[in-house]
């Protein structure tokens, strides 16, 4: 499809903020690189600072779904939505969905985190 409207597609891309996209990109790559270091905690037996990079992970994340509406909030100011054509159709489509990805990676972090900490004893909930 963009080699039979490279011309729409080369000024659509121009109309996103490249800042924006750096950022999302530099937050989740650190928020996979916390993710990692609390693996390496976790490996050995350090289970409150695991849970401390897991929590910084899902900060990251928290900041990536702000930067998202915030840059979808301009897009859409700009008239920047589906409709437009054919790039902004499949730009809504993807980054919504990576959107989703996101918050649903944030909900499985704090599902380990809890599993960390509750479930392998370095905290305990008494009821």
């Amino acid at each position: 499809m963009r080699a039979k409207n490279l011309t729409a597609f080369e000024s659509s891309q121009a109309e996103l903020n490249q800042g924006l996209a750096l950022l999302h990109t530099l937050v989740l790559a650190t928020s996979g690189y916390l993710v990692v270091l609390a693996r390496g905690n976790y490996d050995v037996g350090n289970d409150r600072r695991a849970a401390r990079w897991l929590g910084g992970a899902m900060a990251l994340g928290g900041v990536f779904v702000i930067v998202k509406a915030v840059e979808y909030r301009d897009q859409i100011a700009h008239g920047l939505t589906t409709g437009v054509n054919q790039f902004f159709d499949f730009y809504w489509l993807l980054t919504a969905f990576h959107l989703f990805h996101v918050l649903l990676g944030i909900l499985v972090l704090a599902y380990m985190t809890l599993s960390v900490l509750v479930l392998f004893g370095a905290i305990s909930f008494s009821l």
